[in-house]
């Protein structure tokens, strides 16, 4: 017998004797089945910080790359226009 099995049967022994049988069974019953295995709050929170700032650290790189590409392009055509003009 796993150990969430025990813990629940002793829930469900406890509750039996507060509740009666039917309604400590039904609540047994509606717990989801490996609560150690359930994403907290504060889980998704840290995790979703971490994708948060993995990507804007990518999107910062990506326009840091293009704004310098735009830069090289714009100066190379500025230098070859002046030589054309002069």
């Amino acid at each position: 017998m796993k150990a969430m099995d025990v813990a629940r049967l002793a829930l469900y022994d406890l509750l039996k004797d507060k509740l009666d049988e039917e309604p400590a069974r039904l609540l047994v019953a509606a717990l989801p089945p490996g609560p150690d295995e359930l994403v907290t709050n504060t889980y998704l929170e840290q995790t979703l910080d971490a994708r948060l700032a993995e990507q804007t650290d990518k999107l910062t790189w990506r326009m840091i790359t293009i704004m310098g590409a735009w830069t090289a392009i714009g100066t190379s055509l500025f230098a070859l226009l002046s030589k054309i003009v002069h």
